[in-house]
């Protein structure tokens, strides 16, 4: 069986805060067959200047547009890629050094078309805890959050990309219709994503957690979610 190859997806906007923390742990990655792709909305601060410093270290591709959105961001990313596994994770998630190596055994162990990874919080807070447990009991339902996705690329293709109209919930989108397109999804309980909670800090928990199901299930159970003029993702501007 071939080996399995990589393109790690990654969008930016102003993500100087997260992107080396991101990019240190991948150089450090026990299983080494993969490209980084950056793609970059026009950053503003010193994004771009970081991603540049880890280039002696990882293989990385950084393309650059002025068009802002985080689907926009992954799809270009996943266009200017070349390997058949795709991997999209989002700029402030932290991983384990083993993260890749432990993926890459689900894979072969049970090869699927789509997947996502169990997600912990990077927060102490009880309340981020018991609602990432009730999140992560939702994947077993075949929910997904952007964190961490997982794609054969001939699938990504076939049905389209991230949904570029969409502002929120484009990530369970995409799962739901790759999923009524036939193709297979499963969670992988490792190795596990820690996902940032800067948004919710700044939003206020109980605003981001209303939204979050709201829109989420919206995009689950319709396929639908707030039109980018509704709702605006500013990335790293939440630090």
């Amino acid at each position: 069986m071939s080996p399995v190859k990589f393109s790690i997806c990654i969008p930016v906007l102003n993500e100087e805060h997260y992107i080396g923390i991101l990019l240190e742990a991948l150089s450090r990655q026990t299983y080494k067959n993969f490209e980084v792709v950056i793609a970059d909305g026009n950053s503003e601060d010193k994004t771009i200047e970081i991603v540049k410093s880890f280039k002696t270290r990882l293989s990385i591709t950084v393309i650059r547009t002025t068009v802002r959105g985080v689907s926009h961001e992954r799809n270009l990313a996943a266009h200017n890629s070349k390997e058949e596994h795709l991997l999209f994770l989002d700029a402030d998630t932290k991983i384990n050094d083993d993260f890749l190596e432990q993926l890459v055994f689900c894979l072969l162990e049970h090869p699927v078309d789509t997947a996502t990874c169990w997600n912990k919080p990077l927060s102490k807070n009880l309340v981020d805890k018991i609602a990432f447990n009730a999140y992560n009991s939702l994947f077993l339902s075949k929910a997904v959050t952007g964190t961490c996705i997982y794609s054969k690329r001939s699938v990504f293709k076939k049905i389209g990309g991230f949904n570029e109209t969409m502002q929120y919930g484009e990530d369970n989108e995409i799962i739901n219709r790759a999923r009524k397109s036939g193709y297979s999804f499963t969670v992988f309980k490792k190795p596990i994503v820690f996902f940032s909670t800067r948004r919710m800090e700044k939003e206020g928990r109980l605003k981001f957690y209303a939204r979050a199901i709201f829109w989420g299930g919206c995009a689950y159970i319709f396929g639908r979610g707030p039109k980018k003029a509704r709702i605006k993702y500013e990335f790293g501007k939440h630090i």
